[in-house]
């Protein structure tokens, strides 16, 4: 069974290390849902190298990947509230979601295990 792991905002830092490690060029999709805007895909297969607060004070979040074309994307969630964490029932992460104060949620999911080319 999935669990889904809410992160407090004294461990974002420790939190966003790890994660931005253990998962540094997996592909990932990333949606942006609001309610103005509705479910937008920012991407389908971005490599991930990283998030990790903007600023001192934690008011913005930088979540940046690479395209397969070796363009550079960095998504900005402003004012950030709430981060979640989705775990398998092997304890694997599966995705990441963060709230912003306006209630727009950016969502981060892994893409499913693919076997290593050359191998």
């Amino acid at each position: 069974m999935q669990s889904t792991k809410e992160i407090p905002r004294d461990a974002w830092d420790n939190f966003f290390a790890r994660f931005s490690n253990d998962h540094e060029t997996q592909f990932v999709a990333v949606e942006v849902m609001g309610e103005d805007i509705g479910a937008q895909v920012e991407g389908r297969t971005l490599l991930l190298t990283g998030v990790s607060r903007a600023d001192d004070n934690g008011e913005s979040l930088a979540l940046m990947f690479d395209s397969v074309n070796g363009e550079h994307l960095t998504h900005m969630v402003n004012k950030p509230t709430h981060v979640w964490v989705q775990r398998a029932p092997d304890s694997t992460d599966e995705s990441l979601e963060i709230e912003s104060a306006d209630g727009t949620r950016t969502l981060v999911r892994f893409a499913p295990n693919e076997p290593a080319s050359g191998t």
